[in-house]
């Protein structure tokens, strides 16, 4: 199913338009994204497309095809049981940055992968939508 675009609101920026509105995703999302294309909002093209995250889910806008892709956050590398916290010894004259913050733990998020072709989105309404364009 096709995107369903509500709540259009137009202005003007300089010479370009600007457009707000609220996208809801449908039952079978699209491999690659949803399309969205500038006649569909009566411009030519997109400058700018954003959609700030909701729901979990995180937006990319893919310029070449005109669609909007859906992504998900996924997990990256584990981190052990030691909690980094700080361990100055009793009796300490000298507190050094390594014994006043203990040991540095690195967290490496994980890529966003773009959801399942198929995937049931229709839970996913609402999402709003700049666009500058002309």
């Amino acid at each position: 199913m096709a995107l369903t675009i509500r709540n259009k609101k137009y202005t003007v920026f300089g010479n370009k338009r600007v457009l707000f509105f609220d996208v809801d995703f449908g039952f079978f999302y699209h491999p690659g994204g949803e399309e969205l294309k500038p006649s569909t909002l009566g411009l030519q093209h997109f400058d700018f497309v954003d959609a700030p995250s909701k729901g979990g889910y995180i937006f990319e806008f893919d310029y070449t095809n005109n669609k909007i892709k859906v992504l998900y956050p996924q997990g990256g590398e584990k981190v052990g049981t030691h909690d980094g916290g700080a361990s100055v010894d009793s009796g300490d004259v000298q507190v050094t940055s390594t014994a006043a913050n203990g040991d540095i733990i690195t967290v490496r998020a994980g890529k966003a992968r773009e959801v399942a072709a198929g995937c049931n989105l229709s839970n996913l309404t609402g999402v709003r939508v700049m666009v500058i364009g002309s």
